[in-house]
């Protein structure tokens, strides 16, 4: 499996120590801001391509996250 910002900002959901936390903010720094604002995720990104790094990808993974995010955290803002 490839060492993308997917697999860190899950690595950091599942153990979430400042290590994990630094390597997903250094591979994208969109999904903070998305979790930091406890938006609602988009539906599934239209673009087909992005790179690492680029607000699609932060779109993408939040997506991704937020049901974890949702569950694990339990704040009614997530609601």
């Amino acid at each position: 499996m490839p060492d993308n910002a997917i697999t860190k900002w899950f690595q950091w959901a599942i153990d979430e120590s400042d290590e994990n936390y630094h390597r997903a903010m250094l591979s994208n720094v969109f999904v903070d801001k998305y979790i930091a604002q406890r938006a609602e995720p988009l539906s599934y990104p239209r673009h087909c391509f992005y790179t690492e790094g680029c607000p699609i990808q932060g779109k993408y993974i939040y997506l991704l996250l937020y049901p974890f995010l949702k569950e694990k955290f339990q704040v009614d803002e997530y609601e």
